[in-house]
């Protein structure tokens, strides 16, 4: 097998691997985003009675939420990098790299 198919099933499945990581981030995402406007409900429409501590409910889900959307950030600039890296398909591949 030459090293350049070996390095492109490596990267192949490195690229599966982040795809997983990828969307396991964005559904983390979306459900803090879920939980942050749940809280902002409870916060806004909610008697005055102990609004104080829905509003610090849902300041601390909103962090969480942002904490959520900078995993899922770093994880599709990551991707970006690898996809980015990786050769075309049909492009020639290196000869003097093959064993």
């Amino acid at each position: 097998m030459a090293l350049t198919d070996l390095a492109s099933r490596r990267t192949s499945r490195r690229i599966t691997e982040m795809a997983d990581e990828m969307l396991a981030a964005y559904v983390d995402w979306r459900e803090t985003a879920a939980k942050s406007e749940v809280a902002y409900r409870r916060w806004s429409h909610g008697p005055g009675l102990g609004r104080e501590l829905r509003f610090a409910t849902f300041v601390a889900a909103l962090d969480q939420e942002e904490s959520a959307a900078a995993s899922y950030a770093s994880v599709v600039g990551d991707l970006a990098r690898v996809i980015g890296r990786r050769p075309s398909p049909g492009a020639t591949p290196n000869p003097q790299a093959r064993c």
